[in-house]
């Protein structure tokens, strides 16, 4: 599991957000960091967030880099850029945590069953170490139903999918019955976070 920057900033309350489909354009494994798009009303979001008080902490999955179709030296080229992109619009985030690996396809040292890619907890958990986090007074929010799923590890997490990126195909499967439903859909980041913003 990789991690990047973290701010020196501690709280008891978080945001964990997906990357690709939820904050930015998924356009599938994003090496060049100029392919940045931000999805529409994403800052808005997070300078919501931000302004109640809430750490923003991404947590990706990047099974890119086993599947060799991107490196790890991407992963963090795109977030730095991300990061100063994000800055410049005043919005800072505390930490981004990404998973390279993926348990079928990749060279040993990556094709791993490994905890820290969602559904797993692994990401969370570090950065609740790491940042002191309270789960019940957090949320995850993304565009798969992986993301949502992760809360189930965490007693009194809340969850959202949004239907930005995969979300809409995310969401014919919950309605089809092969998934749960999360806590919460919503159209996109915005709306997920003024959902949860409203039920605090």
């Amino acid at each position: 599991m990789g991690k990047e920057q973290s701010c020196h900033a501690r709280g008891s309350a978080a945001a964990f957000l997906d990357r690709d489909g939820t904050i930015i354009e998924d356009v599938g494994y994003l090496a060049d960091p100029d392919g940045i798009r931000f999805l529409p009303e994403a800052l808005e979001a997070l300078r919501l967030l931000r302004g109640a008080g809430y750490r923003l902490i991404l947590v990706t999955n990047q099974a890119g880099v086993a599947r060799g179709l991107i490196t790890e030296g991407d992963v963090r080229r795109v977030n730095q850029r991300l990061t100063a992109l994000l800055e410049a619009e005043g919005i800072l985030l505390d930490a981004i945590y990404y998973c390279p690996h993926h348990p079928e396809h990749g060279p040993p040292e990556y094709r791993i069953a490994c905890e820290c890619r969602k559904p797993g907890p692994g990401m969370i958990r570090r950065a609740i170490a790491e940042f002191g986090l309270e789960p019940t007074r957090s949320v995850i929010i993304g565009d798969h139903l992986s993301d949502a799923a992760v809360a189930a590890s965490f007693p009194g997490m809340r969850a959202a999918l949004v239907l930005t990126g995969h979300g809409a195909g995310q969401w014919e499967k919950i309605q089809q019955g092969e998934a749960p439903m999360p806590d919460h859909v919503a159209t996109d980041l915005l709306a997920a976070v003024r959902w949860f913003l409203s039920g605090r």
